[in-house]
C-alpha cells in the first residue's frame, strides 16, 4: 500500500459505525443502490424502496476498498 491509499482506508474505516446522509444516483443491483455522502465517500446501500435520485440516511456498516456499505433507515 502506499500512503495516500492508506489515509483513504483509514478515513473510510472512521465512517463505519456511523450515519450518514447519501444522495443514491443508481441502482447497481437488487436492491442495492449507489451513492455518495457529503464528503463523497462512496456508498452502496440496501433498501427495498427506490432510492435512485433521493437522499436517505444511511448506516454504514462495514468498508471494503474505497467503497462503503450500509443500511438505509426508513
Amino acid at each position: 500500500f502506499h500512503l495516500s491509499e492508506m489515509m483513504v482506508l483509514d478515513f473510510l474505516s472512521c465512517a463505519v459505525c456511523t450515519d450518514a446522509e447519501v444522495l443514491y444516483e443508481r441502482a447497481v443491483g437488487e436492491g442495492i443502490y449507489e451513492g455518495h455522502t457529503t464528503n463523497y465517500m462512496k456508498v452502496h446501500g440496501r433498501s427495498e424502496a427506490d432510492l435512485t435520485n433521493r437522499i436517505a440516511k444511511t448506516h454504514i456498516t462495514r468498508a471494503e476498498g474505497e467503497m462503503l456499505f450500509g443500511d438505509v433507515e426508513v
